[in-house]
């Protein structure tokens, strides 16, 4: 979603205000920072650093931000947040690489539990739209801030995270295409043919210009990716 393969920012429109005041409403039903990433006392000073400022970008933007207010949202005191972050931007940018590999690791998750093809391509676009309907805040976010100075300044271990995820990817795919499941092409082309659809519909749901829930639109999603990579001999239509 947000790797180096991602689609660009998108301007705020005039309903994004409303969008993120109910995504500040249900982060308490957000894993903003998953628990198998960090651990102990110190591990949950962190996950609430990063959680009070996920909360704070969704209600007033990366820039209008202060470490005040995510001290005065979190708790926490601002020698504490100073010991796990030097600054505002290396919370964003820790953010922003927590997010990418959840999202990244929700997708490895649906591949390695399908045990064919058809549920493998299914489960890619499925994996992708229930981790953004699960975490509308962190994939605005996302979307937002893949071009901004923080994160590029974090561009190679976003690479890094990327080269890992894909090379799984690749091979857990490579089966399917070997026993002639689903058409061989390029893990990028696959990537684009499978994501591309279903992140646009994320960005629509995101913006609230989408005409239909985000549940229904998954199946039908998760169906036309089935029927555009599935070989046609073997596919369940």
């Amino acid at each position: 979603m947000g790797g180096s393969r991602s689609v660009h920012s998108r301007p705020r429109d005039t309903d994004l205000k409303s969008a993120l005041s109910k995504t500040v409403a249900i982060l308490d039903h957000v894993r903003p920072i998953p628990r198998t990433h960090v651990h102990g006392r110190s591990g949950a000073t962190r996950r609430a650093i990063l959680k009070a400022a996920l909360e704070c970008f969704a209600d007033k933007g990366f820039a209008e931000t202060t470490l005040d207010d995510v001290r005065k949202r979190s708790g926490i005191s601002i020698g504490s947040i100073y010991h796990h972050f030097g600054s505002k931007e290396q919370i964003g940018g820790a953010l922003y690489l927590e997010g990418l590999r959840d999202y990244q690791q929700s997708i490895t998750s649906a591949l390695r539990q399908s045990s064919e093809a058809r549920s493998a391509i299914r489960g890619i676009v499925i994996s992708h739209l229930e981790w953004v309907r699960t975490n509308p805040a962190w994939s605005e976010y996302l979307f937002e801030n893949r071009r901004t100075k923080f994160v590029a300044a974090i561009e190679l271990r976003i690479r890094q995270l990327n080269q890992v995820a894909f090379r799984e990817w690749t091979s857990l795919l490579y089966k399917y295409q070997q026993r002639g499941e689903i058409m061989r092409l390029p893990l990028d082309i696959t990537v684009s043919i499978l994501i591309g659809p279903a992140q646009q519909f994320a960005r629509m749901w995101l913006g609230r210009r989408a005409k239909i829930d985000i549940e229904a639109a998954t199946t039908a999603l998760a169906h036309a990716a089935w029927r555009s990579i599935g070989c046609t001999d073997r596919r369940t239509r």
